[in-house]
């Protein structure tokens, strides 16, 4: 069947549903084979690929889905173990007909969030009586305490805890010169927004800068540090296979791309780089699989906005 998707399958309940049904019914008992094949489709990927997960969830159950597809995952604000207390409930509710209080979100959540509405009011009260103990509560490093304290009841793993403040510091240093240029150019009579604009766009040209310097000297000749740097800032957050592969993948090609390298050959599958890639460790069936799919033509599929008939 033809529907004339040529940039892919949008999210318009005419489009994706006919194409949901087709890969559940021809991968019912193959999770993994029903999101690759959902997702070479291209177009709406993450509302299709939703829609199939959740009809094979629902037919087959948790044992259904392989454990690679789920390890290492970082839900936030809730827990992998907070959904399957939902799902729970859900059947309990289901089953005895009778209503039950909702779950609350991890609390961790709701401590992150209250303090950090706390630390802005507590700086900008502060600031109206000192700029110095404004100053101070503003550069107290509470969100990462709070974030590390999270990773590690979440994940129990000090690596990703030791990988994660070392990628704080860096990431701090690109944003230092901003505390210094906003208040010079006040200074100098610049109004408060132009101000403000000049100096985070300076502040994400550091960040550029940052990027290139941990990552685009290792191009072309130290391919296997660069992808164990892509690894392990993969870790702290997406430690699951398939995004470890992506996210050494992109790496590798962003830093392609900052050397100057032709847009079209970086995105070749014949791209010797990505053959490089796979020697120092094999991608991930699925991520290979992508590739080849998305590059058979040169160029990767564009990513299509849902259509609704009021766009009509």
């Amino acid at each position: 069947m033809e529907l004339g998707l040529s940039k892919g399958v949008s999210g318009y309940v005419y489009h994706c549903v006919p194409v949901v049904i087709h890969c559940w019914l021809s991968h019912q008992d193959n999770f993994q084979a029903a999101m690759r094949s959902i997702i070479l489709c291209g177009g709406d990927t993450d509302t299709n690929a939703a829609m199939v997960g959740g009809i094979l969830g629902a037919k087959g159950g948790p044992d259904s889905i392989p454990n690679d597809m789920i390890d290492g995952l970082l839900l936030c604000p809730f827990s992998m173990k907070s959904f399957q207390g939902l799902s729970a409930q859900l059947q309990s509710t289901l089953e005895s007909g009778q209503r039950c209080q909702p779950l609350s979100p991890f609390w961790g959540f709701v401590l992150v969030r209250n303090v950090f509405f706390l630390a802005v009011v507590a700086v900008s009260e502060a600031s109206k009586r000192s700029s110095l103990l404004g100053g101070l509560l503003a550069s107290l490093p509470l969100v990462s305490c709070l974030g590390m304290i999270w990773l590690y009841i979440d994940t129990g793993s000090t690596e990703k805890v030791a990988d994660l403040s070392k990628s704080v510091f860096w990431l701090v240093l690109p944003s230092l010169p901003f505390f210094l240029m906003l208040p010079f150019l006040l200074k100098k009579g610049w109004g408060f927004y132009s101000s403000l604009g000049l100096s985070t766009a300076v502040m994400i040209g550091l960040y550029y800068g940052m990027m290139v310097f941990r990552f685009g000297h290792l191009y072309a000749d130290q391919l296997d540090e660069l992808s164990r740097l892509a690894e392990e800032s993969s870790l702290p957050t997406h430690a699951s296979e398939q995004c470890v592969s992506a996210c050494r993948y992109l790496a590798t090609v962003l830093a392609a791309l900052i050397h100057g390298e032709d847009r079209d050959e970086v995105l070749s599958p014949d791209w010797k780089p990505l053959k490089k890639l796979n020697d120092i460790r094999p991608l991930h069936p699925l991520i290979q699989e992508i590739i080849q799919s998305a590059t058979s033509n040169g160029m990767p599929q564009k990513s299509v906005r849902r259509e609704y008939p009021a766009d009509r």
